[in-house]
Order: structure tokens, then sequence, then C-alpha cells
């Protein structure tokens, strides 16, 4: 068995999940994905269904975090008229303030991290542009329009976070 190389390690299949996470965060995600000949079509088709299920993330979190807060509200108020006196209610009036902000918090951190998701999705097809866009419109606004369509979901978040932070100061 001389002169026989030793067998090389497999090349990983892509980075490790935490790397991909801070690249897609600090927005260091790669424009220039390789892309097999001819398959520019399928991959941007890919492209496009991602995007749409980010936005669909953002959608369902926006729901569950306004449900969540519209009960917790409720109970905020409903605690804070009845007697004050209760052991039991003064707990909940401390409490409920608290709970709020954390759903608040991440339901505003669970769409921050569709909307990294998604810049770096638009990374890869502005790195391929002239490919894709030969196969269909691109799934995307331009940047106004993607910032203008960012504003609620962030707004809301930061508004609720804000709200809850008050009452939990009074």
């Amino acid at each position: 068995m001389t002169g026989e190389q030793p067998p090389s390690k497999p090349k990983p299949l892509a980075k490790p999940a935490s790397s991909r996470w801070v690249n897609a965060l600090l927005g260091t995600t790669p424009k220039n994905v390789e892309i097999a000949k001819g398959g520019a079509s399928d991959y941007a088709d890919r492209l496009a269904r991602e995007i749409a299920a980010e936005h669909a993330l953002v959608t369902a979190r926006m729901t569950w975090t306004l449900s969540l807060q519209g009960f917790l509200f409720t109970a905020f108020v409903l605690a804070t008229n009845g007697k004050a006196d209760s052991q039991d209610l003064v707990m909940l009036v401390g409490i409920l303030p608290f709970a709020g902000l954390l759903t608040a918090v991440l339901g505003f951190a669970g769409t921050l991290a569709a909307f990294a998701r998604i810049n770096a999705l638009k990374r890869i097809w502005h790195g391929h542009e002239d490919e894709f866009e030969r196969h269909g419109p691109r799934p995307f606004s331009t940047t106004f329009g993607g910032l203008v369509g960012r504003l609620p979901p962030v707004a809301i978040s930061a508004t609720l976070i804000a709200c809850w932070f008050a009452l939990l100061l009074t």
C-alpha cells in the first residue's frame, strides 16, 4: 500500500447553519451562487417560492402576535378594573406586562428574521438577475416598495413593545 493517497475528506454541501444565519443577518450572503447550466428557470422559481414562504411567515407571526396581544391587553384591563386588593390579582397585573413585552419582542424578532432571509434571497437573485428575469418577473418589489411594505409589521411590533414597556414603568 505504498504510494497511495489517504482518502480525502468530502467537502460539506453547505455551510453550517450558524454561519448561514450570521451571514444572512449581516448581509454577507454571496450573490454568486453556482447555478447548473439550464437550471436558471428552476432556481428562479425556487427563489420566488422561498420569498413567498417568508412573506407568509411574516403574516402568520403578525397574526399570532396580534391575537395574543389582544388577549393580554384585555386581561390586563379587566384585571386592573377588578379588586386590586386580591394577592392573585396584584400578581396577575404585575405579570401581564412582562408577558406582553416578551411576546411582542419575540414577534418582532421573528419578523426581522424573515426579512433577513428575504434579503439574502434577493442578493442571490441580483447576482443572476439577467438569467432569472428571462424566465419570469422579479418576485419582489422595488427598494422603496419593499421598505414601505415592511413598515407595518415593524411599526406594529415596535408600538406594542413601547406600550408594554410604558405599562411596566407605571
